[in-house]
């Protein structure tokens, strides 16, 4: 099982990656480099913008380590929870929808990262972000993974 969850925190962890950077370049003109270490910042706070590799191999790590809780803690319940009876376009809203409240309610209000306002477009294509990069991935590989 963990050699499927590492494969799926890849190819999760590289569609929300691609996806998050697409978006702020779109939206702020910034560069996946800036996204890095925006991540970084959590850790490291205004440092993280110096523009020091490291902080950018940090914010790769931070974003795929999260990634890796998503998709273990995902892989650990679904047997459990008898999520096979739904879908993975179904629980792949649920993944999304928790992954977000946990980023937004846990995850940076204990880092170093400034909280931002509530913004409902904002939050919403997040969601769907995560829907698309995380939750589907995530539900349609341990569908597959605990059919055999």
């Amino acid at each position: 099982m963990w050699k499927q969850i590492i494969r799926v925190t890849m190819i999760a962890g590289v569609l929300d990656l691609s996806a998050a950077s697409l978006q702020v370049f779109i939206m702020k003109s910034l560069t996946p480099d800036i996204l890095l270490e925006y991540i970084a910042s959590g850790l490291f706070g205004q440092a993280a913008f110096e523009g020091k590799p490291f902080h950018m191999f940090v914010g790769l790590l931070v974003h795929f380590f999260i990634v890796f809780c998503c998709v273990t803690i995902y892989f650990l319940l679904y047997p459990k929870l008898h999520l096979q009876r739904w879908r993975f376009y179904l629980t792949g809203v649920g993944i999304a929808i928790i992954a977000w409240i946990v980023t937004t309610q846990v995850i940076i209000p204990f880092s170093l990262i400034p909280h931002a306002p509530f913004h409902l477009g904002r939050s919403l294509l997040a969601i769907l972000i995560l829907y698309a990069c995380i939750g589907i991935p995530i539900g349609y590989f341990a569908e597959k993974y605990f059919q055999n």
